[in-house]
């Protein structure tokens, strides 16, 4: 017998129950995809439980897979079994991960510690309205720290985040003539994230650690329920990223399975026919992951995005890099890719919404 589920809401599935009535089951292959109409199917990491006419299956980690498939082998019993089991309708239930109430969510985070780190350079105009909004979110905690680097910076920049720093809240990294000795962007950036997170990490445990732009992306219009979201479906994450207003922007830390495989710079650059060479700055996920078209939170293999939250215990597992094999590159990929093989599960959530006009 074969059965389809489709789970057209792209909640967070939990597990599962399968009923054949009247006939026992033996065995339940289970397949997953993420497309509309699976061509293959993908295995997932689960505990099956049948008795009888009933099998549930249990996921090791909820997540949310457009559509399940399964080749149910009934258990002999009898010559007349086999047309039982050919006249037999299964019948399935998805067994939903319901998300945590905000009410709740604020009551534990307030025994949580968080750290927000974020490097700034010539970032005066939009600095102050960003380190306020850190320190609005860092109270929803029990305990919160800020942490930026700043580095050449031509503006009030610097001075800006010494006097920021007077509470003590905020912790400040300060190093002149970084862009003479890096002069590429993304190995400056890897070299001050480094920093930021060896210097916070040694202040831990934390529950939390948060990435934030302080250029505007993380300010005013950052909502704190679009942030508190996030917390909504914790079991399911390691690190989550949000979508951007309008459109998505940061495709050159985006990573991801089908419509952004790529280094989409790299290929503008040194694959992409000359008569087109302005479509280098076109990608298909700026319209793809417009916020009023995504449907549900989408698993990724890297993103940013001007905002990034990730559990303490997997913040550890990677270094950033700005260049490898001496091409630069986004220095969030090589650290995504390995808390990835630390096992780290990265997603982008619709709800939360950084705004780029």
């Amino acid at each position: 017998m074969q059965h389809r589920l489709a789970n057209d809401t792209f909640g967070f599935v939990r597990g599962l129950t399968l009923r054949t009535p009247g006939v026992a089951i033996q065995d339940v292959r289970i397949g997953v995809a993420r497309v509309h109409d699976p061509l293959d199917w993908d295995t997932p990491a689960c505990r099956l439980q049948i008795s009888g006419d009933t099998a549930q299956v249990l996921f090791d980690r909820p997540d949310n897979w457009a559509r399940f498939g399964f080749d149910i082998l009934a258990a002999a019993a009898g010559d007349g079994a086999s047309g039982q089991a050919a006249t037999a309708a299964p019948l399935g239930r998805l067994e939903m991960l319901a998300p945590e109430p905000e009410a709740a969510v604020r009551e534990r985070l307030r025994g949580s510690r968080i750290a927000f780190l974020g490097t700034a350079r010539d970032c005066a105009r939009a600095l102050p309205a960003s380190i306020q909004r850190l320190r609005e979110l860092g109270s929803l905690f029990g305990a919160h720290e800020i942490h930026v680097y700043e580095n050449d910076s031509q503006d009030a920049t610097g001075t800006l985040l010494e006097q920021m720093a007077g509470d003590r809240l905020l912790q400040l990294q300060r190093e002149q003539g970084i862009a003479a000795r890096m002069p590429r962007r993304t190995e400056r950036l890897a070299y001050g994230r480094n920093r930021l997170l060896d210097a916070v990490l040694a202040r831990g445990p934390w529950d939390y650690i948060a990435w934030a732009d302080l250029d505007g992306l993380v300010g005013p219009r950052f909502s704190t329920e679009g942030f508190l979201s996030n917390f909504q479906y914790e079991p399911v994450w390691d690190a989550v990223f949000p979508l951007s207003w309008p459109l998505y922007y940061d495709t050159w830390a985006l990573r991801e399975d089908h419509f952004c495989r790529d280094d989409y710079v790299w290929d503008g650059q040194h694959r992409l026919n000359a008569a087109l060479f302005d479509g280098r700055d076109i990608h298909a996920a700026t319209q793809i992951l417009a916020p009023q078209r995504v449907k549900g939170w989408v698993p990724v293999r890297s993103a940013f995005g001007g905002f990034g939250l990730y559990k303490g215990a997997i913040a550890s597992r990677g270094r950033y890099a700005g260049l490898v094999h001496g091409r630069e590159v986004c220095e969030h990929v090589p650290y995504h890719a390995a808390l990835q093989a630390a096992g780290a599960r990265l997603y982008l959530n619709p709800q939360c919404l950084t705004h780029i006009a």
